[in-house]
């Protein structure tokens, strides 16, 4: 008996062509809409993507104007201790310090400046903990803003001899002097500290460039103290020297809160990605059938909906993952 087919030629298979990138967004898109979903369930679930969203957005906005503190700050304390002390009569910004603004009849403007400069400095301090890298640095930051407004509660003693009439340097310290001193180089250790802290979490320009602004300020801080106690050499210059670490510090917060306000900036204490999450940059979030980018964010890396996320591997494949727990019924 012969058996049917024996000794036919068979026609060739047909070539099955390559998956494309177009066949992987067909089968995401059916595999998607497999899923049953009750009017209900759709509903529940937009209403919570919208309140999540609009809780990010409105985090996000308090860390930038927060952060925002440490660029203007630096500024604006700079421009009023120098009009304050061109306004002066026998006033040395060489040689006098900028504490001794606070003492006279005028001495409420420079008060005042080292009030908003407090508050300022504690805002981005603030800022640093809830968005920065470290939150050993942020309260570091706190410590030097504390000391800045430890300016305005206890002014210094007369130095180098302003206001007129006053010795070049006091036999006795006043009690306020002391607590001006000590809590002022309290803010300057602390400030030097954040330098070298903040530098460890950054790329090696950001790490050269915060250790040696810790290294100066703190040098050039140590030189005006010196100078203020009257060391001959550096006396006549000691305001100058003082003026030097201040631009340092402030300097050094600016860039601080650009750097931490940049683009490339993600916390992930606060925005952990998701096991689906393998890859830089914007995660690729699938709802409705359609693919758009969506930026790592509580909202979206906790409930952004049905579907959580896409899976790329290094063959670049596609997978859906719906959220653990739900069955196409309202979630509790």
């Amino acid at each position: 008996m012969r058996t049917p087919g024996l000794g036919v030629k068979q026609p060739p298979p047909t070539p099955v062509a390559p998956r494309t990138a177009a066949a992987r967004s067909r089968k995401r898109d059916l595999a998607i809409s497999a899923i049953s979903l009750t009017p209900e369930a759709v509903r529940h679930v937009s209403i919570r993507i919208d309140a999540q969203s609009a809780s990010t957005y409105v985090d996000v906005m308090v860390d930038q104007v927060l952060l925002a503190g440490g660029l203007v700050v630096g500024p604006l304390f700079t421009l009023t201790y120098l009009a304050e002390g061109a306004a002066r009569a026998h006033y040395k910004p060489l040689r006098h310090p900028v504490s001794c603004l606070a003492l006279g009849e005028r001495g409420w403007t420079q008060t005042a400046n080292f009030i908003v400069a407090g508050l300022l400095s504690l805002a981005f301090a603030v800022g640093l903990w809830r968005a920065g890298p470290s939150h050993w640095g942020a309260l570091l930051v706190g410590v030097w803003a504390l000391g800045m407004l430890s300016g305005a509660i206890f002014p210094t003693d007369p130095v180098s001899g302003y206001p007129p009439g006053t010795p070049e340097r006091l036999e006795h310290s006043t009690r306020q002097g002391v607590l001006h001193t000590l809590l002022s180089m309290v803010g300057f250790v602390a400030l030097t500290a954040a330098c070298f802290v903040f530098a460890w979490p950054g790329t090696r320009g950001w790490a050269i460039y915060s250790v040696a602004s810790g290294v100066l300020f703190a040098a050039t801080m140590a030189l005006a103290a010196a100078a203020f106690a009257q060391k001959e050499r550096l006396v006549a210059v000691g305001g100058l020297i003082q003026r030097v670490s201040v631009t340092i510090a402030w300097t050094w917060l600016a860039v601080l809160a650009v750097h931490t306000l940049g683009p490339d900036r993600y916390d992930h204490r606060h925005y952990p990605p998701t096991r689906n999450h393998r890859c830089r940059g914007p995660r690729r979030d699938v709802r409705g059938g359609r693919r758009r980018a969506v930026q790592p964010g509580p909202a979206n890396s906790r409930s952004l909906g049905v579907v959580r996320g896409v899976r790329r591997g290094p063959a670049r494949r596609s997978a859906v993952r719906v959220r653990p727990g739900y069955r196409g019924q309202a979630p509790p």
